[in-house]
């Protein structure tokens, strides 16, 4: 029995030595030491951290408890910078509301000055266009005066001269009488005093008078809105590139520029304004210069129509000018047998020489003669030689069928167009006198037939005209070349269908040139 004892107390003894020599071998770090304290409370109730094998354990594998104690470390670091940014954004967030406000007090001031002061730039524009029109009025009144007073010289010289002339007849004849004649006056030709006329008309002459298109051309003060105008690039930000607001819409900005006259920004500017050619030569500094010019002869309705600018050749020659180019024919090559819409808009142009073939327009000619108008017609045959009528003149409007009222003749071409003669006839004219008479008589072409014969005079005739029954004048006919009616080629009637002024040149002669213009009966 105590052999069985003291066996069983040495395998006890022999485990405890194996177990601990069997946990050396697998174990040769030895336990772990155990600092006290070290761990916190709160350490047992942390959630399981990664577990540490032996060769990562030491720096690469702290504790749960360090690790927690790093972490509370930076957070602890992140809430003062957080903090200190809270504090950097309360101040500028005051900052912003004195700048915010001050702006605001900056904005309403300059809104008052700006709104106050919107108008000067409109006055001064204004003074600037008041000035130029003046002095484009006295340099219009001077140039006439010119004339007139080139005209006076001219009248002076041939006087004395005339003068002059009677007195040597008078001696002439007093000294053939002499001896002969019951009665003699002896008489002598005060030479003396002619040859100081003669000095005195030299001066005259000499004396070289400034015209007035050598002054130097006037720039025109033009206001233009803000807004229209491309800002250049250095007078802008980044921010202001793509900022649409308009920051002070009560202000109309503007922007003065001075313009020749007669460019092309000046003459779109003031085109709204111009009705007719004296307008353009009283309003423009180059408008005493006979050319193309752009005026609107509706302006002055009170409704005026879209589209209402149509560009015409002023004739400013003459002693008045201001004329208006209605229509020319010279070379044949515009067709004028043309339908009432065509007749009505206008067809062909001239150039800036007035040169080429042109109907202005029954619509334009309409407004252009509203109140009474002087019509000049201009003819040339092929001889080269030239005459002209002059009437008074009124178009009607569209619903009247564009009637022509006209009156007054003067000229040395013949009254073809009111009275004419009853004698006047054509081979094939459906009446004579009175009824070839255009007075009262509404427009007719081709496709709309206004006249007074029972057929269509314009289909016969050609080219649209104020018919009657059917013609003594038509400027709008056939145009033949050498002025010889030709029966074969462009007459299907078989009738002298030409470019006629019956009081001028029978029905079988077409004319080379003919011009109507026409100005307003006030400014004769």
């Amino acid at each position: 029995m105590k052999l069985r004892q003291i066996l069983c107390l040495f395998l006890a003894v022999l485990a405890s030595t194996w177990s601990e020599d069997i946990a050396t071998i697998l174990n040769p770090r030895g336990a772990r030491p155990i600092e006290h304290g070290y761990k916190a409370d709160k350490c047992a109730t942390e959630k399981n951290w990664p577990f540490c094998s032996d060769d990562d354990w030491g720096p690469k594998c702290p504790s749960g408890c360090r690790i927690q104690g790093l972490l509370d470390k930076a957070d602890h670091s992140l809430l003062k910078k957080i903090e200190k940014i809270r504090q950097l954004l309360d101040q500028n967030r005051a900052k912003h509301r004195s700048a915010d406000q001050a702006s605001k007090q900056t904005y309403d001031y300059l809104k008052e000055k700006l709104t106050s002061n919107a108008g000067n730039d409109n006055s001064f524009y204004d003074l600037a266009e008041r000035l130029r029109q003046r002095i484009v009025d006295i340099k219009i009144k001077i140039e006439r005066q010119l004339r007139i007073l080139n005209a006076l010289k001219t009248s002076v010289k041939d006087q004395v001269i005339e003068m002059q002339r009677m007195e040597v007849d008078i001696d002439i004849k007093l000294r053939s009488c002499k001896g002969s004649c019951k009665r003699y006056a002896e008489f002598s030709v005060e030479q003396a005093s002619y040859v100081a006329l003669d000095k005195q008309m030299d001066q005259l002459e000499s004396q070289s008078v400034q015209s007035v298109e050598t002054v130097r051309t006037l720039y025109v003060m033009k206001s233009r809105p803000f807004k229209d105008v491309v800002v250049d690039s250095k007078y802008k930000s980044g921010l202001a590139e793509e900022q649409k607001e308009v920051f002070f819409p009560e202000v109309k900005t503007v922007k003065l520029t001075l313009e020749s006259q007669g460019s092309s920004a000046s003459s779109a500017a003031t085109t709204s304004k111009v009705t007719d050619c004296s307008d353009i030569q009283r309003n423009h500094l180059t408008g005493e210069k006979s050319g193309l010019y752009k005026i609107n002869p509706s302006a002055s309705l009170s409704s005026p129509p879209l589209n209402g600018v149509v560009e015409v050749y002023c004739d400013q020659g003459g002693f008045l000018g201001g004329w208006t180019l209605i229509q020319q024919r010279a070379h044949g090559g515009v067709n004028f047998n043309r339908s009432w819409a065509d007749y009505q808009e206008g067809f062909g142009g001239v150039d800036s020489q007035g040169k080429g073939e042109v109907w202005l327009g029954l619509k334009h000619l309409h407004i252009l003669t509203r109140e009474e108008s002087m019509l000049r017609v201009e003819l040339e045959d092929w001889e080269g030689e030239e005459a002209t009528a002059e009437y008074t003149l009124k178009v009607g409007s569209e619903a009247e069928g564009y009637r022509l009222t006209v009156a007054e003749y003067t000229g040395d071409a013949g009254d073809a167009l009111v009275k004419g003669e009853s004698s006047l006839g054509s081979k094939g004219s459906p009446g004579l006198g009175s009824f070839l008479s255009h007075e009262g008589m509404k427009f007719s072409t081709f496709d709309k037939d206004n006249d007074q014969w029972e057929e269509s005079c314009a289909e016969m005739y050609g080219g649209g005209w104020w018919y009657n029954n059917c013609q003594r004048a038509n400027l709008n006919g056939v145009y033949y070349k050498g002025g010889k009616y030709d029966p074969g080629s462009n007459a299907p009637y078989e009738i002298e269908n030409g470019v006629v002024w019956l009081t001028y040149r029978p029905a079988d002669y077409s004319l080379k040139t003919t011009r109507m213009k026409i100005r307003p009966l006030a400014m004769a």
